[in-house]
């Protein structure tokens, strides 16, 4: 990766990441409570959304550090060893985020508040973590060297 690519690379990482940081510490909090205050209703499921919200961000906050360490120690075009593990890495926070998904669909079922607009949604949110799986096992398949380019 050329040097001015790696930079922005980086600089990218940090910038989601501390957004990411003010969306799970700041905006889910409040926007979880103005639609409890809105909609009383959905009192008993205020305290889970908002962990599984911190959760799922987290997830996302892992694999951009993840993604930062790779680029931060391979800004060389040379084959690293250890691409396949940071890839796999990946692949498991994108399989925990697909579970807290799986599990947050299942629950919202449960307690009956199917909504159309957050049934979609996590089903939209399922589906592009499990292809993105798909994608990071077929690039990384057992054995294969990967070059960083």
């Amino acid at each position: 990766m050329r040097r001015g690519a790696s930079i922005a690379a980086l600089a990218l990482c940090i910038v989601l990441v501390f957004l990411l940081l003010a969306v799970q510490v700041w905006w889910v909090p409040n926007v979880v409570d103005a639609v409890a205050s809105t909609f009383p209703e959905v009192s008993p499921i205020v305290s889970p959304a908002i962990v599984w919200a911190a959760l799922t961000v987290a997830c996302l906050q892992a694999i951009l550090a993840i993604v930062f360490w790779h680029v931060l120690r391979n800004n060389r075009q040379k084959t690293d060893p250890t691409s396949r593990g940071w890839l796999r890495a990946i692949m498991g926070c994108l399989v925990a985020f697909l579970a807290l998904v799986v599990t947050a669909f299942v629950a919202l079922n449960v307690m009956s508040f199917t909504t159309p607009g957050a049934m979609y949604g996590l089903l939209l949110l399922g589906a592009a973590a499990a292809a993105a799986v798909v994608v990071l096992a077929r690039l990384v398949p057992a054995g294969s060297r990967i070059r960083n380019s």
